[in-house]
Formats: structure tokens, C-alpha cells, sequence
């Protein structure tokens, strides 16, 4: 079973859009470096059977095994470290 590809789904809601398209552009090296493949993205997704689902965005991610998973996304560290927007401020300043 160790074999076994994992699906991942995240829900997440983007609130900083540029701090998030900056992360993002970082993000998919982190994603290949475990054999992340990223396989899609819905901002708003459609309910066809059971609840309706969060408000966000939906991702699905495929890794070879749930050890790359654990790996390649280690869910504390997936957020934006700082907010571009002041970054940016700062810097000008």
C-alpha cells in the first residue's frame, strides 16, 4: 500500500491576493521536489450530491504515496510567511 497515490484536497480562502500569487509561484518547486503533481482548481465549485461545500478555493493535488504527502506538504507551513503588500511599503519607504 505504500504505493498507493495519494489524493490531497485543500479548502483554503484567499484573502491577501497578491501575497498568495507570490507564494504560489514558490510553491510548485516545493511540490515537484516530493512528486507532487498539482492537478486542479476550482473557485467555485459545485455541490452535485451530499453538503454544500466551504466557501473558497478548492485544490486537488496527486503524490505517490501518503509519505510524500506528509512530506511535500507539511500543512502548518503552507501559508504566506509575510504579506507582500507590506513588505513592499517597507521596502519603498
Amino acid at each position: 500500500m505504500s504505493d498507493t497515490p495519494v489524493y490531497l484536497l485543500v479548502n483554503l480562502s484567499i484573502t491577501q491576493v497578491e501575497s498568495y500569487c507570490s507564494y504560489e509561484k514558490g510553491f510548485f518547486g516545493m511540490l515537484k521536489k516530493y512528486g507532487g503533481e498539482f492537478i486542479t482548481y476550482d473557485d467555485k465549485p459545485v455541490t452535485l450530491e451530499g453538503d454544500t461545500p466551504r466557501e473558497g478555493r478548492m485544490i486537488i493535488f496527486k503524490f505517490p504515496s501518503e509519505q510524500a504527502a506528509k512530506t511535500g506538504m507539511p500543512m502548518k507551513t503552507i501559508k504566506p510567511s509575510v504579506n507582500t503588500a507590506e513588505r513592499e511599503r517597507s521596502s519603498i519607504s
